[in-house]
């Protein structure tokens, strides 16, 4: 479920928490910058974050064999996200 609002400058901001078999990751997202606000791994799996550019972020949560992996960015005046639960 995604949360929005408009901040002091009048720019709209979403605001979601994405779980994963790995754990989960808070992400917030608006038209200048997508971040990772909160996350927490599940036992046995350490996450992993890679802000690729301002409006694209991934988090990894890893063990020892197993990945699972969400991508949140902005496209299109939108937030947009893929959740990989590492299953073929």
């Amino acid at each position: 479920m995604l949360q929005s609002w408009e901040d002091a400058d009048g720019l709209l901001n979403y605001l979601s928490t994405v779980p994963t078999d790995g754990g989960w990751a808070k992400i917030q997202w608006n038209s200048s910058k997508v971040a990772i606000i909160d996350s927490l791994a599940q036992t046995g799996y350490t996450p992993k974050v890679r802000q690729v550019s301002p409006t694209r972020v991934v988090i990894s949560f890893e063990s020892a064999g197993r990945s699972t992996t969400i991508e949140a960015w902005w496209e299109e005046d939108e937030p947009k996200i893929d959740v990989d639960n590492g299953d073929d």
